[in-house]
């Protein structure tokens, strides 16, 4: 009779290992198929388990976090610096690391560190497709301002021949929810309006261009069980190639329509494509009030990380 027994998986290197051993057992040994049964079924999750996504680590577990996929190039002291509680609401530091394990091994992370490296580094590595994003940021006009390089390509990550490397910037606004920060998001403002701003950039030979940027506020006019109607005001500004700046006011209403099951609001059809599609509501967890205190314009899931996006301006 043959028993398989299966140890827990180990992620390192950006793969799931797992460790499988045969032991024979006398012929005609008397085992309960139905305990074994349970016994296999305990295995399997506990390696599911070892495996689950994990955010904030300690510093201390840093070589249990080098097997979850962080890149080589970031040390353990730089976990720890951004890992340390904020000073002011100007250091945006963060340190996230999170996986998902199913068909394919998922890595994916950001850590941000304060002043004066104002380094940053983003990572996400799917075995079959990988991207890496690292520069520096700086904090302007109420924007954090990242610029670096941004890698895609198999094993992105690491030393790859195959890899695409292209400069970028991006701007995006920010707010500490539960003093954890959070980017791309409508924030509350004292009136009880929502303020959005962003802006993106192009790179110029040696030189960073404006592209566009956005400046919104959204103000709350309708809402029922099942949609949320906002009145929009502010500006959308777009600079061609030539740097001919093109301003367009922005004054409409927008409703989002709740989705059914999902914590969510989808945009309604017909509207401006670029305005947020999706908004999560999200409230600090002392909340005093049952209006939210912000909107995020994503709800994580695969890649995510608390509203860091560099992707182009949609039209």
């Amino acid at each position: 009779m043959l028993v398989t027994s299966v140890r827990p998986s180990v992620c390192y290197n950006r793969r799931c290992r797992t460790s499988v051993q045969f032991i024979h057992l006398p012929f005609g040994a008397n085992m309960n198929r139905n305990a074994f049964s349970l016994l296999i079924v305990i295995v399997i999750f506990a390696m599911l388990f070892n495996c689950a996504s994990a955010e904030e680590p300690s510093s201390e577990h840093f070589s249990y976090l080098r097997m979850r996929g962080v890149p080589s190039e970031i040390g353990s002291d730089q976990v720890a610096l951004a890992s340390a509680d904020r000073q002011g609401d100007d250091d945006i530091r963060c340190a996230i690391f999170k996986d998902y394990v199913g068909g394919l091994c998922r890595y994916w992370g950001l850590i941000i560190e304060p002043p004066p490296s104002y380094k940053f580094n983003y990572w996400f590595d799917e075995q079959i497709f990988s991207k890496g994003l690292t520069g520096t940021y700086k904090i302007e006009d109420g924007l954090a301002i990242f610029t670096g390089d941004l890698v895609t390509g198999p094993e992105a990550v690491v030393a790859d021949q195959n890899q695409k490397s292209r400069p970028i910037r991006f701007g995006l606004n920010y707010a500490f929810i539960d003093d954890l920060v959070h980017f791309n998001l409508l924030v509350r403002d004292k009136d009880g309006s929502y303020r959005y701003h962003r802006k993106w950039y192009r790179s110029v030979d040696d030189r960073w261009e404006p592209l566009e940027e956005q400046r919104l506020v959204f103000t709350k006019s309708d809402q029922s069980e099942t949609q949320v109607v906002f009145k929009v005001r502010g500006n959308r500004t777009r600079w061609n190639e030539d740097q001919q700046e093109k301003s367009e006011d922005v004054d409409l209403f927008a409703t989002y329509l709740l989705r059914k099951s999902a914590p969510y609001f989808r945009i309604k059809e017909g509207l401006p494509g670029w305005l947020p599609i999706l908004l999560y509501p999200k409230s600090q967890e002392e909340a005093s009030s049952d209006r939210p205190d912000f909107y995020l314009l994503s709800g994580g899931g695969i890649g995510s990380v608390r509203g860091f996006v560099f992707n182009d301006p949609r039209n």
